[in-house]
């Protein structure tokens, strides 16, 4: 994947099916998780949102 310019690749983990990327100021991100099936409960995604940015949440 090419990553455009002015983004940063901060996570890339293909063993937790995770991929983030971000841009610097103004601040923003761009997270995807995914897995098979095509459904998250709200537990599942606080949860997975609390592991990848714990300060935050």
């Amino acid at each position: 994947m090419k990553i455009p310019w002015g983004w940063e690749l901060i996570k890339n983990d293909s063993e937790e099916s995770f991929f983030w990327i971000g841009h610097e100021l103004p601040f923003r991100w761009i997270a995807v998780h995914w897995r098979d099936g095509n459904f998250f409960s709200e537990e599942e995604v606080l949860e997975v949102c609390k592991r990848i940015s714990p300060d935050v949440f």
